[in-house]
């Protein structure tokens, strides 16, 4: 099995045009990763009771307040 420890010395042995490609792959994933967390949480989690709080303070739809601000 890989640990984490192993990935760091691979990613630190890598050639600098590897280290380039590698690090904008791994960026993007990062951000993928990011984008499916706060999906995840706006839709079940703890955004999405702080999204129907505004929208009542806002007492409007969530399209309009988006819209709006």
């Amino acid at each position: 099995m890989t640990t984490v420890a192993d990935i760091k010395n691979a990613v630190k042995a890598l050639p600098e045009k590897d280290f380039s490609s590698f690090s904008t792959w791994f960026d993007k994933f990062g951000e993928e990763h990011w984008d499916r967390q706060i999906e995840n949480d706006q839709k079940s989690g703890p955004l999405r009771d702080l999204m129907e709080e505004a929208l009542v303070i806002c007492g409007q739809s969530e399209r309009e307040c988006i819209t709006e601000h």
